[in-house]
């Protein structure tokens, strides 16, 4: 066997979802329930929870390399 040999783990969006919130509201608490930064605490959340379920394959942290390769 590899180094490389735990598995991904795969949550359902309903699980998923549920995380964020709670990490989100952990973070805004945390940065003393300021209001109108919804979005931001929101996405910073987001991307903690998928960062530490190696979750790179959403919309929001797929970046796409759209830079073409010249030819010689």
């Amino acid at each position: 066997m590899g180094w490389n040999t735990a598995p991904i783990r795969k949550l359902s969006d309903s699980d998923l979802n549920c995380r964020i919130q709670k990490k989100a509201k952990a973070l805004w608490e945390k940065k003393g329930c300021v209001q109108g930064k919804d979005l931001d605490i929101w996405l910073e959340a987001e991307k903690l929870v998928k960062k530490s379920y190696s979750i790179f394959d959403f919309p929001l942290c797929a970046k796409k390399n759209t830079a073409r390769k010249s030819r010689p």
